[in-house]
């Protein structure tokens, strides 16, 4: 089934990262699902989609939050295709990690009866079309390199210098740190009371 005009945070879509925060043998590709009205919630709560509301701080208002993934392999081991991540003219969208928080798409789901209850249902991510992309840079590229510039040495005051300065307020002077000397053990003989 196609679901229509979700707004989604947190994408985990890009075929090489799998989100491996919940379980590092199994990872995940997913998306955030936020609903504003409860009506709607209660929708994807149907469809298998676990919703919590929590309170959005800036506006004062509630919503509803839930995770719809697919796991990177089967239960077998075998590793699964990641979900198709496209824009609205269905064009491959090359890196998904810039797909922003608040974006719009409609998610591809395949909905199936619930293992642990087969009265409820499960949802898998299939796919992903991005209709309104709010786009950032890239999360997975390779790292920025340092640019050549100047470097600023500045020397320390000698030994000599520090115990000429004043003592800090209060009348005390600082003690430079050392090690603190090993102590001898008490040997402890736990066989005097024993009697033989």
């Amino acid at each position: 089934m196609i679901l229509e005009n979700v707004e989604i945070h947190y994408p985990r879509l890009h075929p090489d990262h799998p989100n491996k925060h919940f379980d590092p043998n199994k990872p995940q590709w997913e998306v955030q699902l936020r609903a504003h009205e409860k009506a709607t919630a209660d929708y994807y709560q149907t469809l298998g989609i676990k919703m919590s509301m929590n309170l959005d701080e800036s506006t004062n208002k509630p919503f509803w939050r839930g995770n719809v993934k697919k796991f990177s392999s089967g239960i077998d081991g075998e590793p699964k295709a990641p979900p198709d991540v496209v824009d609205g003219q269905t064009n491959v969208i090359e890196d998904p990690s810039t797909i922003g928080n608040g974006s719009i798409a409609h998610l591809m789901l395949f909905i199936t009866p619930s293992k642990k209850d087969p009265a409820k249902n499960r949802a898998t991510l299939m796919g992903v079309q991005v209709v309104r992309w709010l786009k950032t840079k890239s999360r997975t590229g390779s790292m920025e390199s340092f640019a050549i510039t100047q470097t600023e040495v500045v020397e320390a005051p000698s030994e000599e210098g520090k115990e000429k300065e004043a003592a800090p307020s209060g009348g005390f002077k600082q003690q430079p740190a050392r090690a603190a000397e090993p102590q001898p053990s008490k040997a402890v003989d736990f066989d005097d009371d024993i009697p033989f």
